[in-house]
């Protein structure tokens, strides 16, 4: 990371996995239909992970959505990820670049797992949830 917090080795790694994909593939349109699969998985799991996490009440206000949206978001993607007019192939090449992608996850962990516990190491999980309501609002009417 940059003293700004910009990933820019995340950014040049991703550019030039992209690049080397479509120079090295004779297929594009498989490889635009693979794309847009894996970004609607992302779309459902994003919808999926604010249903989780409008459940955690915070200390301070915060956009929050109609409740009713990330149930419409989460079936709107499952639908487009069923195998209407899609390759195996497409499917396929999802699972190897999925697969791809937890590899360089686990080398990056090996690697770095070391460095995360100096000091300024605090242990991962779900943060307890605050006793009292958020200002302004009744208890039991938090929304995310």
């Amino acid at each position: 990371m940059s003293p700004r917090k910009t990933p820019w080795f995340g950014i040049a790694f991703t550019t030039a996995l992209s690049i080397l994909l479509i120079l090295t593939t004779d297929d594009l349109e498989g490889l635009s239909d693979t794309t847009v699969l894996l970004l609607t998985s992302v779309f459902l799991l994003v919808n999926i992970a604010v249903l989780v996490l409008r459940r955690d009440r915070v200390g301070h206000q915060h956009f929050t959505a109609p409740r009713f949206l990330p149930f419409v978001g989460a079936a709107v993607g499952l639908v487009f990820l069923l195998p209407i007019d899609r390759t195996a192939e497409i499917y396929r090449t999802a699972v190897f670049l999925l697969l791809g992608g937890l590899a360089l996850w686990a080398v990056n962990f090996l690697v770095t797992r070391g460095r995360r516990a100096g000091p300024d190491h605090r242990p991962r999980g779900r943060r307890p949830a605050l006793s009292r309501p958020v200002r302004g609002r009744p208890s039991g009417s938090m929304r995310a």
